[in-house]
């Protein structure tokens, strides 16, 4: 009877071993594509990590978490990708869309397996660069302006550096008379820090400007120390009369 009590228990201690991995055998080798990227809107950033080639298929997805931007499969900061044999690697990329506004970004990526192993992380950071504008282009709504705060025209800034800069760059609008005088007519809703489109806008009227006379608005950007810079543009408003 004891001899059969042994061979009972042996299949018994066997079916309860338990599969044994190290963290860097599950998900290893986190590549950032660039960890200095424009922040102008358009920069694309690939993450990827390499796993193990043998992992179990249940083993083989990877959740990556971004603290800003957004990933271009699913528009959010938060995604789980399947990783795929590439070239004989078992490898999950993803590509994410970094904030036009300067910042630091904090990643990560690790298993999305509901095991002991899901609080491995690898973790990363990239900085986004500044952009500034090499150019204004100033467009005001019309080239004429009633006298006497009977009208106004928009004007609208676009900043551009091959493209888009990074939110909040700041202007200064200014009006001057032909002769160069300072005008101070009257801005209204005034938006001198640019938005996701590097725009900047304001409305704006001359007040008591005797019609005929030329005003020339000026757009300037101002660097961060809040000193007016070389790169700006103007355009030309003529006063008409009030009707």
């Amino acid at each position: 009877m004891k001899n059969h009590l042994i061979f009972l228990l042996i299949p018994i201690i066997f079916s309860c071993k338990t599969e044994i991995y190290e963290p860097h055998e599950i998900i290893h080798s986190l590549y950032i594509s660039n960890k200095t990227p424009l922040a102008n809107g358009t920069s694309l950033v690939e993450i990827s990590v390499q796993l193990n080639p043998d992992a179990d298929e249940d083993k083989r997805s990877v959740v990556f978490h971004v603290s800003d931007g957004k990933f271009i499969e699913n528009q959010d900061t938060v995604i789980t990708k399947e990783a795929e044999y590439i070239n004989e690697r078992l490898v999950a990329t993803v590509k994410f869309l970094v904030p036009i506004y300067e910042t630091k970004i904090y990643l990560s990526a690790k298993p999305a397996s509901s095991s002991r192993y899901n609080s491995f992380l690898l973790k990363g950071s990239i900085k986004n660069i500044k952009v500034i504008p090499t150019a204004i282009q100033l467009t005001p709504s019309a080239f004429s302006v009633p006298t006497a705060f009977g009208g106004e025209v928009s004007l609208i800034g676009i900043l551009k550096n091959n493209g888009n800069v990074t939110q909040g760059a700041k202007v200064i609008f200014e009006d001057f008379s032909a002769t160069g005088k300072p005008i101070n007519g009257r801005y209204r809703a005034t938006r001198s820090s640019t938005d996701v489109n590097s725009t900047v806008s304001t409305y704006y009227s001359p007040g008591n400007i005797p019609p005929g006379e030329r005003i020339i608005i000026i757009c300037t950007y101002m660097d961060s120390l809040n000193n007016k810079t070389q790169i700006k543009d103007s355009c030309e408003i003529n006063v008409i009369i009030n009707k």
